[in-house]
């Protein structure tokens, strides 16, 4: 009678044991598909950095006559996980008098594996290559 009594409580603890030795998956990396050198439409190009949080610009546009774009500002910074293929952001903006910088919240979109949908208020929407 006391052996049917202590199988429950038996199987119980063996079950238990199973469940917690089971491995979790780990979190997938929200920055992963960021990782890497992108390039605007207007040639310009920018590498981001999971572990900063931002892409340094790596080439200036084509024609940087008048905004004076600099290798190795930040382009993006602040760049956060809103969801699995968004993310927010704060995007350089130079104005055409060669000087005035702000940066401006603003969103990528992952549109496929290899680009990316800007959405910057004040801009026209546009998207970035993945360079390879």
């Amino acid at each position: 009678m006391k052996t049917l009594l202590r199988l429950p409580f038996i199987l119980m603890i063996m079950i238990a044991i199973v469940f917690s030795c089971k491995k979790k998956e780990p979190a997938p990396d929200p920055y992963a598909f960021l990782v890497g050198t992108w390039q605007y439409a207007n040639g310009a190009e920018c590498v981001f950095d999971a572990t900063t949080k931002t892409a340094k610009g790596t080439k200036v546009p084509t024609n940087n006559t008048l905004f004076k774009f600099v290798v190795g500002e930040d382009y993006w910074r602040n760049v956060k996980s809103t969801t699995t293929d968004q993310w927010e952001y704060e995007q350089i903006i130079r104005f055409s008098d060669g000087k005035t910088v702000e940066y401006r919240k603003s969103i990528l979109r992952k549109k496929d594996d290899n680009t990316l949908f800007i959405n910057t208020p004040g801009l026209a929407d546009s998207e970035l290559k993945r360079l390879k």
